[in-house]
């Protein structure tokens, strides 16, 4: 069955659900009254960044940084992130802090869903104590969608918070920012520090990742012993198995790369198994490293590799933020003109295809056919 092409935005709220968004109205509607807006401090010293999306929206937050430190530059920033985001933002040095918290909702590891829960409880306890030590001047809320812990802020005591008030609970924020559809994801994080004034062309932003000479040392002679000569990488899982290509179409397409390049495989040890799907459908020898590379081990490598062909996933993020040049295999659930990773050296790959964005997948997939 083909689904319909879809708006992210319902009725004001970025939710598919009407019995959510019905929910979700009548709370604004009832606490309105009870929460005032709050005027910016005149003195910040504290900036809150909250971002516990997933590892590659992170990665995606990091260009604007350096825009909210040159507005601030005596300030503190620190980030609330999700544990798996964290490799992702240390290192760098316009942050501070980072505070951790895994929200049920976007945990994807392997643990139960009641073990998540317990997990995001804990983290939320953990979190308030510490937001109510550090007295937050301000906070800009990067998450358009559910999951944004405004209650979080609000508890913690934060001054001032700036977001969208798509996700819900939009009574709480003391600045509402418009989500408008049609721009990328990190023009939306622009609309959200539009509260404090800060302004930029996405062309001029880019990613950002700092590496440790122990990153670099363990590439470069991972690449002396097993690759050592031109390679291209094949980064074929996400975390999100609507987004794969099957084994299949990954034959063909490696069948089609210049046999002057080794074939280099790259993912998480969960994916194993796939590369074992894929490979058997291909005649010519390839170099496994799931489950071998961390974040910024695979962007020192990206940088090194002729191409990454990859699917809309981190990966294809950080072979954007490496400048290598990247072809990323898109289906049509979501709006790539949103999410297409940053970078003047990708190239995207997808079917047109009348119902796409979807939002939501279906039982066909045909835009994943290639």
């Amino acid at each position: 069955m083909t689904k319909s092409k879809k708006s992210p935005l319902n009725n004001g709220y970025l939710y598919l659900n009407k019995k959510v968004i019905l929910l979700l109205k009548l709370f604004d509607l009832l606490t309105a009254p009870f929460f005032k807006k709050r005027q910016m401090p005149v003195h910040i010293n504290k900036i809150l960044i909250v971002k516990p999306d997933h590892a590659g929206d992170v990665l995606m937050m990091t260009s604007v940084l350096p825009l909210i430190k040159h507005t601030y530059p005596s300030c503190q920033i620190d980030v609330l992130c999700g544990s798996w985001a964290i490799e992702i933002l240390t290192g760098n040095p316009f942050i501070r802090k980072i505070i951790k918290l895994d929200h049920f909702m976007l945990n994807r590891k392997s643990k139960n869903f009641l073990a998540k829960i317990m997990k995001h409880v804990f983290d939320y306890l953990k979190a308030l104590v510490r937001l109510r030590a550090e007295k937050y001047d301000v906070a800009f809320v990067l998450r358009a969608y559910g999951g944004n812990l405004l209650t979080l802020l609000r508890l913690g005591g934060v001054k001032y918070i700036a977001g969208h008030p798509t996700g819900g609970f939009g009574a709480l924020l003391d600045y509402s920012a418009k989500w408008t559809e049609g721009l990328h994801e990190v023009e939306h994080y622009l609309e959200v520090l539009n509260a404090a004034g800060i302004t930029s062309k996405l062309s001029e932003l880019q990613y950002e990742l700092y590496t440790e000479p122990a990153d670099e040392t363990k590439v470069n002679n991972l690449f002396k012993d097993t690759i050592s000569s031109p390679f291209v990488v094949i980064h074929p899982g996400a975390g999100d198995a609507r987004k794969m290509l099957s084994p299949e179409s990954w034959a063909r397409i490696i069948e089609k790369i210049d046999l002057a390049y080794k074939i280099v495989f790259t993912g998480t040890s969960s994916e194993l198994p796939l590369f074992s799907d894929i490979i058997k459908h291909v005649k010519r020898d390839a170099i496994n490293l799931m489950g071998k590379l961390r974040i910024k081990e695979l962007y020192l490598l990206y940088k090194k590799a002729g191409c990454v062909y990859t699917v809309e996933s981190l990966s294809a993020h950080i072979a954007g933020c490496a400048g290598v040049k990247t072809v990323v295999f898109c289906g049509g659930i979501n709006d790539i003109s949103q999410w297409r990773p940053l970078g003047h050296n990708v190239e995207i790959v997808r079917k047109t295809i009348d119902c796409s964005p979807c939002l939501s997948g279906c039982t066909d997939m045909n835009c994943m056919k290639l």
